[in-house]
């Protein structure tokens, strides 16, 4: 997620309600209605003379007498889409319709075909090797690779990327597909900020969106009195001004984006960008919906796979290391497998075992007088009985040997009954700098224009490169499992009062 507080000039971005625009973009025509009846309770104000009406009033009426449409044709699952190529004559000639269920109402988008659509594309050996999913990490970069290429060659885009999100919502380019030797994007990091969380959700809810002309004139809607139109699954919704701006600040014209859900959260986009206007039919976009769905298949099993391979096994690693901890706590000595099974199962620099009694320490660590401040920090946590974090000494406030401590993984095992003994675990991470690649200083060229308080989105876009230090290897989601794992098996190994080891 974003980071900027309610001062920041972004927040107004995120506040933004994109999805009550109150106007489409100038390709084609919208009506829209209540769920269970026809009649039109908003449409794109050039809807009559689309659809060969003249003067004719389209608001109000019933949709079959203004097209060859009934509720019938709607598909009956909420957030579902239908597309009908040819449903609609009109002045402008037939028309494709793209019909929507949006759980409260009905939404249909009358499009010409696309004027830009490059040559009929065999769209099944693209498929199929995106239906080769990776098996291995080797194999990554050159699946994200093989849809760049693909969505590049069935839309005729100039730069095609394949974006993805990371756990702090900035983005990082995994693979880009081009036609000549632009300034490349492949590899490097954009900031959260650049696609807000109201953008990224509309994004999660829509398989794509096409912007054919950032200059455009949108064309508003027109509304029976009480109507408050959601355009939240239009594809033909208007753009948010601040979003025309930055692709301007790309040298961008046109654009064409589909999104990459897995497990029902946005993973990833994958972003065409073209220096000329450029408006594909609803056909053309819909094969590169299915090249993309396919990528996403591929993505859910290469991550089940891998997420397979590192918990297989694991609840047998974590009681073998439990026994240690017992065997170890009966001898009062801590043994060299004890130490491997703490320093492997979460691959850390360091282990420290600690209670009232004292602390037992295994590989570098910190000094004892660290260990005790990073404990009485822990137990002053609210609630925390698992904390992970890749900067301890920014987010503890102490002062730390980073070699040793730059972050903590920490699991309080209390005892079931009040009295027992209060142990804690803590696995340590030395130092890791990290450099990011960014697609322009993500600080700078980016808020309120002074004179007419409008958001001015960053201009830059040249590669910066940013180190930081402080941080230790991230701990992932299955580390946490694991220590979540680790606390209920330590308070049910029957742990006796007295020193761990």
């Amino acid at each position: 997620m974003t980071d900027e507080t309610d001062d920041s000039p972004w927040s107004t971005c995120e506040q933004e309600r994109l999805e009550r625009i109150g106007a489409i973009q100038p390709y084609g025509v919208l009506l829209g209605g209540e769920l269970g009846d026809d009649q039109i309770c908003f449409a794109s104000a050039d809807a009559a003379g689309w659809l060969g009406l003249g003067e004719g009033q389209v608001l109000g009426r019933r949709l079959g007498e203004v097209a060859a449409l009934s509720l019938a044709d709607f598909p009956p699952t909420p957030g579902s889409r239908q597309l009908i190529a040819g449903l609609v004559e009109s002045p402008r000639g037939w028309l494709d319709a793209v019909l929507c269920h949006t759980g409260s109402g009905w939404l249909a988008e009358l499009e010409p075909p696309g004027a830009d659509d490059p040559p009929t594309q065999v769209a099944n050996p693209l498929l199929r090797r995106l239906f080769q999913a990776p098996t291995a990490d080797a194999e990554w970069s050159g699946y994200a690779a093989a849809l760049a290429d693909a969505v590049r060659r069935t839309t005729g885009y100039e730069r095609v990327m394949v974006y993805r999100f990371l756990p702090d919502a900035c983005g990082e380019v995994i693979a880009e597909s081009t036609v000549d030797e632009r300034p490349r994007y492949l590899g490097l990091r954009f900031p959260a900020a650049d696609i807000p969380r109201i953008a990224r959700d509309l994004y999660r809810q829509n398989s794509h969106r096409q912007i054919p002309d950032i200059q455009a004139v949108p064309v508003p809607l027109e509304v029976l009195p009480g109507t408050d139109p959601d355009l939240s699954r239009s594809d033909l919704r208007a753009v948010s001004p601040v979003h025309l701006r930055y692709l301007a600040n790309m040298g961008v014209a046109a654009s064409l984006s589909f999104s990459i859900l897995v497990g029902g959260n946005l993973w990833g986009l994958v972003a065409c960008h073209h220096r000329r206007p450029r408006f594909l039919s609803v056909t053309v976009r819909a094969q590169c919906v299915e090249l993309t769905q396919a990528y996403a298949l591929g993505i859910s099993a290469f991550l089940a796979h891998q997420r397979l391979r590192r918990v297989s096994g694991l609840d047998a690693d974590l009681e073998g290391l439990v026994d240690l901890v017992l065997d170890a706590t009966q001898r009062r000595h801590p043994t060299a497998a004890l130490e491997r099974g703490l320093l492997d199962l979460f691959q850390a620099g360091g282990a420290a075992l600690v209670d009232a009694q004292g602390i037992s320490a295994f590989g570098q660590v910190p000094t004892q007088g660290e260990i005790r401040a990073i404990d009485d920090w822990f137990i002053g946590q609210p609630g925390d009985e698992v904390l992970a974090t890749d900067r301890l000494a920014a987010e503890s406030g102490l002062i730390l040997d980073l070699e040793r401590a730059a972050g903590v993984l920490a699991v309080r095992a209390r005892p079931r009954r009040a009295g027992g003994p209060d142990r804690r675990c803590y696995w340590f991470r030395p130092e890791q700098a990290r450099t990011v690649r960014w697609a322009g200083d993500p600080n700078k060229d980016a808020g309120a224009d002074p004179a007419t308080a409008a958001l001015n989105p960053r201009r830059s876009f040249d590669l910066w490169v940013e180190t930081t230090r402080g941080l230790c290897a991230p701990w992932d989601d299955l580390d946490l499992m694991a220590a979540r794992k680790l606390r209920l098996l330590l308070r049910r190994s029957g742990l006796r009062a007295g020193t761990w080891l």
